[in-house]
């Protein structure tokens, strides 16, 4: 039986998976730069060849992939 650490690292193991999985079935990756992005759980930063920027990661509380977006100020 697994404990609580181990859980949440297998947790975090196959949300990198899920991630990546993620990223190559909505976005041609060839297109954009991907950067670890190590504060959030298996984070993967997106940049675009305008600079514009998003984060991709694990949320594994709620087993789920979670992103968001630059705020660009207009």
């Amino acid at each position: 039986m697994l404990k609580l650490d181990e859980k949440i690292i297998f947790r975090v193991i196959s949300g990198e998976t899920k991630v990546l999985q993620w990223l190559e079935e909505n976005f041609d990756l060839s297109q954009f730069k991907v950067e670890d992005f190590p504060l959030f759980p298996a984070g993967k930063r997106i940049i675009d060849k305008n600079g514009e920027e998003m984060v991709v990661f694990w949320d594994f509380l709620y087993d789920r992939i979670e992103y968001f977006f630059q705020k660009i100020n207009q």
